[in-house]
């Protein structure tokens, strides 16, 4: 069985751009600011692949026990 992967903890935004709030931030860019980017996309993605292959893993060691 493959080792247990650990799944990665999301780390707070260091963007100085995360702690303004909307009421100020220009409305020309609030689309920009409220809309993920692709790299965040693929994180997130990549996450929960991680995750799912976690649950999966388990669920197989699940089912050897019940053998």
């Amino acid at each position: 069985t493959p080792p247990l992967l650990p799944i990665p903890l999301s780390t707070p935004s260091t963007s100085r751009r995360a702690g303004i709030p909307e009421a100020d931030t220009p409305s020309q860019n609030r689309p920009l600011l409220a809309t993920p980017r692709p790299r965040a996309l693929e994180a997130r993605v990549a996450v929960l692949e991680t995750y799912a292959r976690r649950l999966e893993w388990q669920r197989q060691a699940a089912d050897d026990l019940a053998v």
